[in-house]
């Protein structure tokens, strides 16, 4: 008999894993919104809130978040890390990941309330 894929640790670890790079995507854009992150401090904090990200995983979310306009990339000079800073378009989608969360949080915390509203985020303009 086969065991359901959730049940198999391993598959359970890729999901968890795909779930928090989700979650950790939230966390780039609110510490970009601070001012210009590289990827190794980027790195750095997501380990200190016990993420394990590997840099290559790293550098192809932050391409990923680049390509769709949520953060602007800038090289400095040659030999120096690339900065990534959060752009107008990036704003928005964070603003909008804010409220979902305390909604999210919200309803976590109180049972009886069912439903989320939905929040609509501008991400093409």
């Amino acid at each position: 008999m086969k065991r359901p894929l959730l049940k198999h640790p391993a598959n359970r670890a890729k999901q968890t894993a795909a779930l928090l790079l989700d979650f950790n995507k939230v966390r780039i854009l609110h510490d970009a919104a601070s001012g210009p992150v590289s990827r190794l401090s980027l790195t750095q904090k997501l380990q200190s809130h016990g993420c394990s990200v590997s840099l290559a995983t790293l550098e192809r979310v932050l391409l990923r978040m680049v390509r769709n306009g949520w953060l602007a990339s800038k090289k400095p000079a040659l030999g120096t890390p690339t900065d990534y800073s959060l752009t107008a378009k990036g704003r928005v989608v964070l603003n909008a990941a804010r409220n979902h969360l305390k909604t999210l949080a919200a309803t976590l915390h109180d049972p009886r309330r069912q439903q989320i509203p939905r929040v609509k985020a501008d991400t093409t303009g």
